[in-house]
């Protein structure tokens, strides 16, 4: 919600992923021209969570929106990426995850609104 111009949605998928982990994923280019992915999936694994944060390492945590993500970086350093893990039933763990600029990143995770699922 409010992300502004130059956002543009490029790909959307809800398939399994790694390890079978069904994911629905969301690939937005910026407006700076880089590319963020944005994986939202339920009781993941560890090796989900590895492969899609690219095998990063973990570098801390950030706080954006009130919201507390652990921050993990490719190594080639290339790769930012933010992870919120489930903390209860019915919750989804989310990555986002890209070579966009780490501001942009902070600005496409700030928008992140809830949806209330259709009945």
């Amino acid at each position: 919600d409010g992300l502004g111009d130059g956002w543009v949605p490029t790909v959307a998928t809800y398939a399994p992923g790694t390890e079978n982990v069904l994911t629905f994923t969301t690939v937005w280019e910026t407006p700076d021209g880089g590319d963020i992915a944005l994986k939202e999936a339920a009781d993941v694994t560890e090796g989900w969570v590895s492969r899609s944060v690219n095998d990063g390492a973990r570098d801390g945590s950030v706080t954006v929106a009130g919201r507390t993500f652990e921050r993990y970086v490719a190594r080639s350093g290339s790769q930012v990426s933010y992870v919120e893990r489930a903390t209860g039933a019915d919750q989804t763990t989310l990555v986002a995850t890209g070579t966009a600029d780490e501001a942009e990143l902070r600005a496409l995770v700030a928008a992140l609104r809830a949806v209330t699922p259709a009945p």
